[in-house]
């Protein structure tokens, strides 16, 4: 089984790729926006399955990242946050975390699952992983 902190790591290396973009692997007191932030092991978001569906040794993690912008203005911020949702484009997260499935080796598989709890100054991302 992976560890958490070698996925974590791994999902930091690949949000790194978008340029302008604060990249937090631990929960931060006061995180500079845009930034996202790995999640941790808090609240219903985080999950770890050790059994079930996966092959034997395989364990399924999910693990959410929050993406907060700066609040200027609702339009601005709505903006700047659609472009971390969009599924295309240099700062779209699914494109960022999907283009090494296997961050860096910690993993067998991955995939941003879905985006959620949108604010206009925050949303939430769910990243499955198998490990």
């Amino acid at each position: 089984m992976a560890s958490f902190i070698s996925l974590r790591d791994g999902l930091k290396t690949r949000l790194a790729t978008i340029t302008s973009l604060n990249v937090y692997d631990t929960i931060p007191e006061t995180p500079q926006p845009p930034a996202a932030i790995v999640g941790g092991p808090m609240g219903k978001e985080f999950q770890i399955n050790y059994s079930g569906r996966m092959p034997k040794g395989m364990t399924e993690w999910v693990i959410p990242i929050w993406v907060l912008v700066q609040p200027f203005d609702a339009v601005t911020a709505q903006d700047e946050l659609d472009a971390y949702l969009a599924s295309t484009g240099t700062r779209s997260i699914k494109v960022a975390i999907e283009g090494d499935k296997t961050l860096g080796g910690a993993a067998q598989t991955c995939r941003v699952a879905k985006a959620e709890n949108y604010t206009g100054q925050y949303v939430e991302f769910k990243i499955e992983i198998i490990a």
